[in-house]
């Protein structure tokens, strides 16, 4: 049995809702759950594991948005993952779950409106 070692809860996000970009990178990841602690990010490799996550931004799905910019990270594991209906097709798709590290006062301030409409919605789960 594995024991869960978050501090804080994680609420799912529907898979675009939010996308991570990587600092000096052109590589985008799907916010898959976030919480006060940190956030978890699935993400198309050509190279498997890539390193880039220790700071990026968070934007709304639409890519018109910035909501969160220049987060510092801490990698807590980046695995392999199944696509949604459960194959691999041929694609490295990875989870990446993000510890954050110190925080600005406007960045956790909006992770916690993110967090906090999230939590209020019929489609935010705790995981």
């Amino acid at each position: 049995m594995e024991v869960d070692r978050r501090k804080h809860p994680r609420y799912r996000l529907n898979n675009g809702e939010f996308v991570a970009i990587g600092r000096n990178t052109d590589m985008l990841a799907f916010v898959q759950n976030a919480g006060a602690g940190g956030l978890q990010l699935q993400y198309v490799s050509e190279i498997g594991r890539a390193d880039q996550w220790q700071r990026l931004t968070i934007i709304g799905g639409n890519c018109s948005q910035i909501l969160i910019a220049d987060v510092s990270c801490q990698v807590a594991y980046d695995i392999q993952s199944l696509m949604e209906e459960g194959s691999f097709r041929g694609l490295n798709v990875r989870l990446c779950g993000l510890a954050f590290n110190e925080l600005t006062q406007l960045q956790e301030n909006i992770l916690y409106q993110l967090i906090a409409r999230r939590s209020a919605s019929k489609n935010g789960k705790k995981e």
